[in-house]
């Protein structure tokens, strides 16, 4: 997906900030593991930090045995997304410490105390193998640290886009989500609370950014009218001009039309607006606090304002072929140009797992891409199920208006390989999906 979306690897810029001062930092954004390896063996690393998402998990498990066979000195740290949800999926004799918790402030005292020759096995937000991974709660709140020196950004903006908007940045302003969605993996991160960085804050960070176009990577960032008015006042008062992309929720959007036309006006280009259902059952069954006339009345406000929408969507695996047709032809009616569709996925520690008790097997994380099935269709067949899916992705650009609207946001030449690589990209991963189900 890199060609579509790259974007910029804030966790580790904000590692390398709170590092560098007393530690010589070393980034693999990209790469395999021999590049991993002659890095390691080249810089004589002491100490490797490792971000994981859920389908990385276990080839991460399979990559720390390989490592402390060729470096079994080395002191391997892993985090991320996954490791804060469901750290003991990382409990491995081959880890050193899982950090689940107060994550910046618990590397650099590991970082400290390993330069120091002192190794560290009680730190609140981390569960050391030392002591049989016994997890230290978080206690004290020491989440509030200066903004990230974008060293990776600065020196290759050019790598980093979402779409035609090049050159993007990421920015985050809050930790965790104040929705209640059952299905949701986000809002079980920071401990399961929402906590937001003062505005204030947040505007001296865009204030000293380079990029135009700015990734506001925040669970969802249209929360707070009041907070939001706060944004727009700073940005004013600073004559700040900057393209944003941020998440948002069809409730609150159609509740606020007169504040997200002020957003507008401040530069909010994008909207990312899980609508997940189209039909008001759906949404209901999933806790999503909104309705179709929220979802429609989102649409028709990002027509208005001329916000670009990317829409998200679940397609259930107990739909009928009709029930395919009826979505693409939502998205056709409402012309609908950005759209994803996932499988219905149960992620760990999620309300819908608690309720159904469901057991992961760790070895099979690496299909919890949300494209891929986890149980039978009840009606159709796997088969037909997956070939809906990519019809589904073609929908969105199978009109004139569709194409017109990508080659004038692109450029002719850009959008036209945009569209050939896409669709060739496409095929090839429904083939993999139906070889590796």
């Amino acid at each position: 997906m890199d060609y579509l979306i790259s974007c910029e690897p804030l966790e580790l810029e904000y590692l390398y900030t709170v590092l560098e001062e007393n530690h010589s930092v070393f980034f693999l954004e990209k790469g395999g593991e021999q590049s991993l390896f002659k890095m390691i063996a080249a810089n004589q690393i002491a100490m490797l930090c490792i971000s994981c998402y859920i389908t990385h998990t276990p080839y991460v498990l399979l990559l720390v045995q390989k490592l402390k066979r060729k470096f079994p000195e080395l002191y391997i740290a892993v985090g991320g997304v996954s490791a804060e949800v469901v750290p003991e999926h990382f409990f491995s004799p081959f880890i050193d410490v899982v950090v689940f918790g107060n994550q910046l402030s618990v590397i650099r005292t590991i970082a400290d105390s390993i330069s120091g020759k002192r190794m560290p096995d009680l730190v609140e937000g981390a569960a050391f193998r030392s002591n049989g991974f016994k997890m230290q709660p978080v206690v004290s709140d020491n989440r509030n640290v200066s903004a990230p020196k974008r060293i990776l950004f600065d020196k290759y903006p050019e790598r980093y886009h979402y779409l035609y908007f090049k050159a993007c940045a990421s920015l985050k302003t809050a930790s965790g989500c104040p929705g209640k969605c059952s299905f949701c993996y986000c809002r079980k991160m920071n401990g399961g609370f929402y906590s937001a960085r003062p505005i204030a804050e947040v505007v001296d960070e865009i204030e000293g950014m380079s990029a135009e176009n700015i990734f506001i990577v925040d669970d969802t960032f249209l929360t707070g009218a009041k907070r939001l008015e706060t944004f727009c006042d700073e940005l004013e008062k600073r004559k700040i001009r900057k393209k944003f992309i941020a998440y948002g929720t069809a409730h609150f959007i159609s509740g606020h039309p007169e504040l997200i036309a002020r957003l507008k006006n401040n530069g909010l280009s994008a909207l990312i607006v899980g609508f997940e259902y189209i039909t008001n059952s759906g949404l209901q069954a999933v806790n999503k606090g909104a309705t179709i006339g929220d979802n429609d009345d989102t649409i028709a406000i990002c027509r208005q304002l001329n916000i670009e929408l990317f829409a998200l969507f679940i397609c259930d695996t107990d739909w009928h072929h009709r029930d395919f047709w009826q979505l693409a032809s939502y998205l056709r009616k409402n012309k609908i140009r950005f759209a994803t569709f996932s499988t219905p996925t149960i992620f760990p520690k999620t309300d819908d797992a608690i309720q159904q008790n469901t057991v992961f097997d760790i070895k099979l994380l690496w299909r919890y891409d949300l494209l891929r099935l986890h149980c039978t269709p009840k009606y159709i067949s796997a088969f037909s199920y997956y070939l809906w899916l990519f019809f589904l992705y073609l929908v969105p650009a199978m009109s004139f208006s569709s194409l017109r609207h990508l080659l004038s946001r692109y450029g002719f030449w850009r959008g036209m390989g945009t569209i050939v690589q896409s669709s060739w990209f496409g095929a090839v991963y429904f083939i993999k999906l139906i070889i590796w189900k």
